[in-house]
């Protein structure tokens, strides 16, 4: 079976099961014998742009019946077809063109102007052909008849072979140009052949067309259905993105088969109206992230009789190479990615790519002889990606997958996150799913994703993207509540900033997550909350001690949300924000509590207020440290000069920041931020007192100790005594 090209299967479903449907959408169905017809007439037309050095064909356009018919012609004429998404943009769309230089563009339902317009760049080197309605009535009457079917066989299927590459694929790449991927016919053939015998599909079974077109679920969706005689479903785009015509266009068209993302799966749980259910779902696979219990549990409230299965695999594997069916007795969270398919190994494997231990993390790396081709036009990626098999005698490759899994003892892998999925706050380092993991198992929360964002100071900080079971109301309470709960199961460097409350999560034309969106969503209300925040403390008679002092104290520790049972320390002050902090004090209560910087925020706005006072209370370190700057200006000016004055500021300076700052340091383990507070200090100074070298002054290398201010005589050394005053 795996030698054979992904239409032959499709041929004899045509030849055996003619007036089935094979594509149903909401203008129109074709049966696999019109298909057959429509597709093989186009792959007729289509070798009249045959070129020796380029087999390349790039289909344009939307999900549609024309977008597989142009699909299958691609395939049986030899050509090597990608799929450009129209729905992603147009700069998108010239970058993957760019990197294929396809002969021929062919445009699904789109005019001829508009396809020049949109590759314009292209034109000079590549073919344009636009496909409608039109053009394909047209085919189907001029091959239908009996006279001209012959026509058909002027290309023999016998002359194109299964090692020859049938597809090429689009993933994100890091040089600002789009990885492309290289496949033959021989592991989608291989898949699909596994999928139908392992999944029982009969002809007429129902398949929805919900997956991305630029990414390889998409080839499940078509030709699973197509290789078993299925019925290929696609629904309007507007309902890819509504949950509630998802759900109802699912239902109404007795669906059988989904492949979908979780974040998919949400979407259509989401859209389900009081007591009804999926009664026609048979099975639902899912892939493209991580799948939870708490997405099995609402799939199961919709179709209890349905079979969920966890899909795993990658672009370069490609196709689902590793499959974990979910059983009512599971308790995994989140569910493993199980075994390999059949003729596939799993394994997961050291830095050095030895085996790891059962129960140890390493990258998953993926064996077959089905893998992909490797990446289009970049052999040295391709070899650095797919390895020599561990016993160094098997003939299959491995695709290093850039996963880290386990292995469990049944022989199944759990999926731990990409290797790549980490980020550092507050110099430590966090992985994004743990964080995740915690506030989707608040019952307030229907689903969770967390991302970094980065402050204007450079620091990161996480925000939290939040779902909502349907009968919860939001509010300042709820979000409270939420962050205070899993503040008692994470660290509180791990506890998102701030909080963005969504109906659903926005998703890319693949079906997964679009997290630039999310960015635009929160940069809003963040942006909003600042406005409201500035009107509030324009009018502090309005609101509490407590909240003006939040407020303050996000502003001096630069976040967007603090936990008021929080003490300064405990947030992460550090000397120079101490000042600002106990000032905001002074202002909200009248007074200075004795080691305030321990206590809680919520307890000190508690504390009676001593608003009546004309004068409020300084802190001896404050006083010290203020009185000694005056006294250094008035030297500065030399009204009169009073020896000891830097020696007290810097006294009171270690003072500081052995009591506030180095505790927190050591705690945190950030001893590197104190190198860098000495780099600020030095370099700005060695390059002050070089330049003064450059242009002849005079200057005192000695005086980087600052030592200046007890010798009333060395005048020459003020300048560099002051900048490093300043700059402290």
């Amino acid at each position: 079976m795996p030698e054979q090209c992904i239409f032959n299967q499709f041929l004899m479903q045509a030849n055996r099961n003619a007036n089935l449907i094979a594509i149903r959408t909401a203008k129109r169905t074709l049966s696999y014998a019109e298909l057959d017809v429509l597709s093989a007439g186009l792959s007729v037309e289509l070798l009249q742009y045959n070129q020796q050095q380029n087999k390349v064909i790039a289909i344009y356009g939307k999900r549609s019946a024309a977008l597989i018919v142009a699909m299958l012609a691609c395939a049986r004429a030899g050509f090597t077809f990608a799929i450009l998404d129209s729905a992603y943009p147009k700069e998108r769309i010239l970058k993957m063109a760019q990197v294929i230089l396809p002969a021929l563009i062919i445009g699904i339902e789109t005019s001829d102007t508009e396809l020049q317009e949109i590759f314009e760049e292209l034109s000079d080197r590549t073919s344009l052909l636009s496909i409608d309605d039109a053009y394909l009535s047209r085919i189907k009457s001029q091959f239908n008849s009996v006279e001209t079917r012959p026509v058909l066989e002027i290309h023999s299927h016998s002359e194109i072979h299964s090692h020859q590459a049938a597809y090429l694929l689009f993933t994100s790449g890091t040089t600002g140009l789009p990885k492309c991927i290289q496949t033959s016919h021989r592991p989608l053939v291989h898949f699909v052949d596994w999928y139908v015998k392992a999944f029982d599909v009969k002809p007429g079974a129902k398949f929805s067309m919900l997956s991305g077109l630029s990414h390889d679920p998409v080839l499940r969706d078509i030709f699973v259905p197509l290789s078993s005689g299925g019925e290929i479903n696609i629904p309007e785009t507007a309902s890819i993105t509504n949950p509630l015509k998802l759900f109802d266009w699912i239902r109404a068209s007795h669906i059988a088969y989904i492949h979908a993302t979780p974040q998919l799966l949400r979407l259509l749980c989401a859209g389900a109206k009081d007591h009804e259910t999926l009664p026609h779902l048979r099975y639902v696979f899912s892939g493209g992230d991580v799948l939870r219990m708490s997405h099995v549990n609402a799939l199961k409230k919709l179709a209890n009789h349905c079979k969920i299965v966890n899909f795993y695999g990658t672009t370069e594997t490609p196709q689902a190479v590793a499959f974990y069916e979910i059983t009512t007795s599971d308790v995994h969270d989140p569910i493993p990615i199980g075994r390999g398919i059949a003729d596939v190994k799993l394994h997961v494997l050291n830095q050095d790519l030895s085996p790891a231990a059962v129960g140890e993390t390493g990258q998953i790396g993926i064996e077959t002889e089905y893998l992909s081709d490797g990446y289009f036009n970049d052999q040295a990626l391709t070899h650095g990606r797919f390895v020599d098999a561990i016993d160094g005698q098997s003939t299959s490759k491995i695709y290093l997958s850039g996963d880290h899994g386990v292995s469990r003892l049944d022989g199944s892998v759990e999926l731990q996150g990409r290797m790549d999925d980490q980020v550092k706050i507050r110099g430590f380092r966090v992985e994004l799913g743990e964080v995740t993991t915690a506030l989707e198992h608040e019952a307030i929360v229907q689903s969770a994703v967390v991302l970094p964002q980065q402050a204007q100071n450079g620091e990161n900080y996480l925000i939290a993207y939040l779902v909502k079971q349907a009968s919860t109301e939001i509010n300042d309470t709820v979000t409270e509540q939420v962050k205070a709960a899993i503040t008692t199961k994470i660290p509180a460097y791990m506890v998102p900033n701030h909080y963005v409350w969504l109906d659903f999560l926005p998703l890319l034309p693949n079906g997964k997550l679009d997290r630039s969106r999310l960015t635009e969503l929160s940069n809003a209300q963040v942006g909003q909350q600042r406005n409201l925040d500035l009107v509030e403390n324009e009018a502090v008679a309005l609101g509490s001690t407590l909240d003006t002092l939040r407020k303050q104290w996000e502003t001096i520790l630069n976040v967007s949300k603090i936990n008021a049972d929080k003490s300064f320390v405990e947030l992460g002050g550090d000397s120079l924000s101490f000042i600002q902090a106990s000032l905001t004090i002074e202002r909200g209560i009248g007074w200075l509590p004795e080691d305030w910087e321990r206590l809680p925020l919520a307890a000190i706005a508690k504390l009676p207020k001593k608003l009546g006072s004309k004068t409020n209370q300084v802190g001896m370190p404050i006083f010290i440290r203020a009185f000694s700057i005056a006294l250094m200006v008035v030297g500065h000016f030399e009204i009169f000069m009073i020896k000891g004055t830097t020696t007290a500021l810097f006294v009171i300076a270690g003072w500081s920041f052995g009591k506030y700052q180095l505790p927190v340091i050591l705690k945190n383990d950030q001893v590197k931020s104190i190198f860098n507070t000495i780099l600020k200090i030095a370099i700005p100074t060695m390059c002050a007192i070089l330049l003064k070298l450059a242009l002849g002054m005079k200057t005192n290398w000695w005086s980087l100790f600052l030592l200046g201010n007890n010798f009333k005589d060395n005048k020459e050394i003020w300048s560099e005594y002051w900048f490093v005053l300043v700059l402290i």
